[in-house]
């Protein structure tokens, strides 16, 4: 209970760019990467690695590598038709 509660807390006051929330659990990504990434995939689903690459500046390979990552921890999927569903929030 007390976790939880600790937990609440945090996601009203804190205000760090990498760190995230997913089904009431705090994440603290180590790179901003992570970031550009789930910001990008927000904004437009539809993305492709290498409208990610122009966006973020952050390599295809270093996306693929942080998107295999997300996807397992399923922070996030891609849908049928081929856009982003993020089930992180920040």
């Amino acid at each position: 209970m007390a976790t939880e509660i600790y937990n609440n807390v945090l996601f009203v006051t804190e205000k760090n760019e990498n760190v995230w929330w997913y089904d009431g659990e705090r994440i603290a990504f180590r790179t901003p990467n992570y970031t550009k990434i789930l910001n990008a995939m927000r904004a437009q689903p539809t993305l492709t690695l290498a409208d990610m690459r122009e966006i973020t500046g952050v390599s295809v390979a270093a996306i693929q590598k942080l998107l295999d990552q997300l996807i397992v921890k399923k922070y996030v999927e891609r849908g049928e038709n081929g856009s982003w569903k993020v089930f992180v929030t920040q």
